[in-house]
């Protein structure tokens, strides 16, 4: 509503912001923003009201005396004169209020996350990551040819990495499992003939949550075929571009710039000793400087570690050493296996000039693996893919020391003429939490888990009857129900 709307009459529905009935005024607030209400006592009975009760109020706009303009309300020039109010819903007494749900421990503002998601903080991150949503699948899908496809829920058990959840079925023994990223999925497309993909991916992992990790997440999906890593380069670095706008508006940072800086593994460790280097310091700490003029020698992972304990302590007590805004930067060539370990998953291809040592010393070859760092955090990474089956077959076997019967499906779609392929995949929830500085991607998930991965507003995970889980062939012994 604006000064456009003065002299007429109007109906606004929205929840009881605010109440001042000793001096007949209501704020209502919908989700589009706050509304000052004149009640003139005189001409209207005014019903008992409680704070968050849902309101329809009927009356004529008019402008607020100048003296009562409130410049930091977009309708802040503005008021509807009250001719009728009616309770749509009564609101009981809340735990809190939404304008104070900054104040309030996130214990209780997951608990009554209904509350805590009616605060303008909370409003503004969910819409954020609505608008950023839609315009990365405006790029990529109108803009540069992507197809957006939906991949299986249900897929099945992958060995190493991290924990899983598991499905019942009605086949006695057999299970389902959540992914833990489409992987395999969009690699399959590829062999499919879809040389563009693209999927805001849901994707689960078994783990306790923290600050920057849920047990379900979402990531921005993409893979594409005939590509090299400077084709992923560019298609993220003009999509964070496209979008840079809306993260401008909202956070009011500065511009960016692409292309973004690139840096080798090998180079960040020696420089920052991370493989997610925080590029906004504008200085780096000489090793070999401090080491000469101390007359004996430090070994240099306990000089990293005060370092970095430095540059934080520094940091939280509001000092400014670093540029302020968002500083965007690849790391690539990462080693591809540590004795025997993989670094990445195991469909990654290694350097053609490191690839030979597959053979006679993994420890030496280096992946064609990149992260995307912004401000000392990973956002996204990726790898060009294997599309070789025997390559393939090679690491689950000879270097994984896996069976690859579990994989043959896999290995026998690539030995159908696969295309070199490689793809990357953003975290969103860390990515908007980022560009709006939120303290955990808690802040910019509708309905998040816990620090401990329970769901406090639905209080899940929950206990599943005998009889039910008979169904699925399932027996559960020692644990105590109570």
């Amino acid at each position: 509503m604006s000064t456009r709307h003065i002299n007429s009459t109007v109906t606004v529905c929205g929840w009881l912001e605010y109440c001042r009935l000793s001096s007949r005024f209501l704020v209502l607030r919908d989700d589009r923003g706050l509304i000052q209400i004149y009640c003139d006592k005189n001409s209207l009975q005014i019903p008992q009201l409680t704070f968050e009760s849902v309101l329809r109020v009927t009356g004529k706009v008019q402008a607020r005396p100048e003296k009562d303009v409130n410049k930091l309300m977009p309708t802040g020039d503005i008021e509807i004169v009250a001719e009728s109010i009616e309770i749509l819903s009564r609101s009981s007494l809340l735990s809190f209020l939404p304008k104070d749900a900054a104040n309030v421990n996130e214990t209780e503002r997951l608990k009554y996350r209904y509350l805590d998601l009616r605060s303008s903080n909370m409003q503004g991150n969910i819409r954020f990551r609505s608008s950023i949503t839609l315009q990365m699948r405006s790029f990529l899908c109108q803009n540069n040819g992507f197809i957006e496809i939906e991949t299986p829920y249900l897929f099945k058990i992958t060995p190493g990495g991290a924990r899983e959840f598991i499905v019942p079925t009605k086949f006695p023994g057999l299970w389902y499992c959540l992914p833990q990223s489409p992987q395999q999925f969009k690699q399959l497309l590829m062999i499919s003939g879809f040389s563009k993909y693209m999927q805001i991916a849901r994707c689960f992992r078994d783990e306790t949550s923290r600050s920057d990790r849920q047990p379900e997440f979402t990531q921005l999906d993409i893979e594409m075929a005939f590509i090299t890593p400077d084709d992923i380069y560019e298609i993220i670095e003009n999509m964070l571009l496209y979008i840079w706008p809306t993260v401008q508006s909202t956070s009011g940072c500065r511009p960016i710039s692409a292309p973004f800086l690139r840096m080798k593994y090998c180079d960040a460790m020696s420089r920052y000793g991370s493989d997610k280097p925080d590029i906004r310091f504008g200085f780096l700490f000489s090793y070999s400087a401090v080491d000469g003029h101390t007359g004996f020698n430090i070994p240099r992972k306990y000089f990293q570690g005060e370092v970095t304990l430095l540059r934080f302590s520094v940091h939280i007590k509001g000092l400014s050493i670093y540029e302020p805004g968002f500083h965007f930067l690849w790391v690539n060539q990462f080693p591809l296996f540590e004795k025997n370990n993989l670094v990445h998953h195991p469909f990654t291809a290694a350097t053609p000039e490191t690839a030979h040592f597959l053979y006679t010393d993994p420890s030496k070859v280096i992946g064609l693996h990149y992260d995307l760092v912004c401000n000392g955090q990973e956002v996204g990474g990726g790898s060009i893919r294997i599309h070789n089956p025997e390559v393939q077959r090679y690491i689950f076997t000879e270097i994984l020391k896996e069976n690859s019967c579990e994989m043959e499906y896999f290995l026998t779609a690539l030995n159908s003429g696969a295309p070199p392929h490689g793809g990357i995949a953003l975290g969103l929830d860390r990515l908007i939490a980022i560009f709006v500085n939120a303290k955990s991607i808690r802040d910019v998930i509708a309905f998040p888990k816990a620090a401990d991965g329970k769901d406090l507003l639905c209080g899940t995970p929950t206990m599943v009857d005998d009889e039910i889980l008979s169904q699925y062939c399932i027996s559960v012994s020692n644990l105590n129900k109570s």
